[in-house]
């Protein structure tokens, strides 16, 4: 049986559960703080781990893009909040 060809080494990359096929990446943000991301596959999170580097290095801060439920109790406080603003 012919042997599965390794990934090679790549910084920042590494899976959480060796040989569950899901990667991560791991960096130092703009502000200093550390992150980590599940991406996917290999090829994925290297990808990932390259363009979040030059990103940073520009100094860009990348928006974040959260999604919520409609009856999340965090959707239910900003709308609290906005109509709180607009009295």
């Amino acid at each position: 049986m012919p042997r599965r060809p390794r990934e090679k080494k790549h910084r920042g990359v590494f899976e959480r559960e060796k040989g569950s096929g899901i990667w991560w990446v791991r960096f130092v943000d703009v502000d200093g703080k550390r992150k980590a991301r599940c991406v996917g596959n290999f090829s994925d999170a290297v990808d990932f781990y390259e363009a979040e580097k030059v990103r940073i290095r520009r100094r860009v801060i990348a928006p974040i893009e959260r999604v919520f439920a409609a009856s999340s109790p965090l959707v239910f406080r900003v709308q609290l909040s906005a109509r709180h603003r607009e009295e």
